[in-house]
């Protein structure tokens, strides 16, 4: 599981999580979820789980 909250705008928002994905090795984040702003606060938020995928070695060339 992987989640942010930030004063800032929605496109900051993904891009902060998805660097937090990415130093966990993740290739992908599902289940993504918003929160915020509310009535007690300007700051927005997002999680989802953050996911490695599997390579598809029947794809790959032996001469690599």
């Amino acid at each position: 599981m992987v989640g942010t909250e930030i004063s800032g705008n929605h496109d900051e928002l993904i891009e902060h999580l998805k660097r937090k994905a990415a130093k966990l090795g993740a290739d992908a984040i599902i289940h993504f979820s918003w929160s915020g702003p509310n009535y007690l606060s300007d700051r927005i938020g997002a999680s989802g789980v953050a996911v490695k995928l599997k390579p598809n070695y029947s794809e790959l060339s032996i001469n690599q």
